[in-house]
């Protein structure tokens, strides 16, 4: 199972150490993290979008950025075709455009 992550503040940390201990360390290789942070050591993380899609196909994508930028996240991953797609709560700070993304949401069988 690959697993992508996008964004690692403190959420995304929680949800990186809690994925390697509920696999016992063996998602370890398979957990790509997709962050402009460069003060992460010791977990290794994509800092360009292009390298991040080419680490695919993901089972899983877990969008833990800041909320401002969830549904445009969501809409960039969409083409990805995850099996399954996580979203930080909120999903939004705002209700515009939630409408077209469950539309979108639908269409793409996620």
């Amino acid at each position: 199972m690959k697993i992508g992550l996008i964004g690692f503040g403190s959420i995304g940390e929680r949800h990186y150490h809690n994925l390697l201990v509920a696999t016992g360390g063996k998602i370890a290789p398979q957990l790509i993290v997709f962050s402009a942070r460069t003060d992460i050591k010791n977990i290794p993380i994509v800092h360009d979008w292009q390298m991040f899609k080419k680490q695919g196909p993901y089972d899983a994508i877990f969008i833990t950025n800041e909320t401002v930028k969830h549904l445009s996240t969501i809409k960039k991953v969409l083409p990805l075709k995850p099996r399954a797609l996580f979203v930080e709560k909120p999903l939004s700070h705002s209700v515009t455009g939630l409408d077209r993304l469950a539309v979108e949401l639908r269409q793409t069988n996620i």
